[in-house]
């Protein structure tokens, strides 16, 4: 059962700048444990026009955009981009899954309720059975059809955040950095943006044991400059 604490919400409101009306409360299910929802009962009814920021930010991407390792669902960077921004936020992080496929191409393409987005490319390919040209051919079948048909949307494009590859040096990564950012410069649209995930996860230390999930701390780091980036970008253009 969840109750809602209404003084506690009021007084937190209070204390944060307006983004959701206190009347308002969203319930986080953890990212680990397997969650059944059966039924919902109660006296619940969708958020009213004005109670949720007029903004949304889509982000697409792999657990680390799904918030793999983080201490809490809040602590995942695309919520805290959407503290920092005051905008609502949609994760699709996908654990494992960000295979770039025309399908959830499609699927983003055709939503009309998010006003810009990060897609988060690579690491899901990287290593096992994938070759790089695979990995070239999927980014040509999955960024394109996002791009050009959501040419007035704000769309960033992350390759590899700094992981365990990086430390080894291997050459793989390098390369799938470059197609991401090839396949970014040659769709030449001035609403996307590439951005190399080493600038916006810059310390090994924001890193959780495997070298590859960043930790709240790391999640921290990368929200505070994609932020930046975003800001710096939509604000400058409109």
């Amino acid at each position: 059962m969840i109750r809602r604490p209404a003084a506690l919400l009021a007084a937190v409101a209070g204390s944060l700048p307006h983004c959701f009306d206190p009347e308002l409360v969203r319930v986080l299910l953890p990212l680990h444990p397997e969650v059944r929802i059966k039924s919902i009962t109660g006296q619940v009814v969708p958020p009213r026009p004005g109670q949720t920021p007029s903004r949304r930010y889509l982000a697409y991407g792999s657990s680390i955009t799904n918030g793999f390792a983080a201490a809490k669902p809040a602590d995942a960077y695309p919520a805290r981009i959407s503290r920092l921004l005051g905008v609502d936020s949609l994760n699709l992080g996908l654990g494992g899954g960000a295979h770039l496929e025309p399908a959830i191409a499609e699927f983003i393409a055709g939503r009309d309720d998010w006003d810009f987005a990060s897609l988060e490319m690579g690491i899901n390919l990287l290593g096992g059975t994938h070759t790089v040209d695979e990995f070239r051919s999927r980014v040509a079948g999955f960024l394109p059809h996002i791009a050009q048909r959501r040419r007035d949307k704000w769309i960033f494009c992350i390759d590899l955040f700094t992981c365990i590859d990086d430390v080894r040096a291997n050459p793989v990564i390098t390369e799938y950095r470059t197609i991401v950012r090839e396949a970014v410069k040659a769709l030449d649209s001035p609403r996307l943006v590439y951005l190399d995930g080493r600038r916006l996860l810059t310390d090994l230390a924001g890193l959780s044991t495997d070298l590859l999930h960043p930790t709240s701390e790391g999640f921290a780091e990368i929200a505070t400059r994609l932020a930046t980036e975003m800001k710096r970008a939509m604000g400058n253009a409109g």
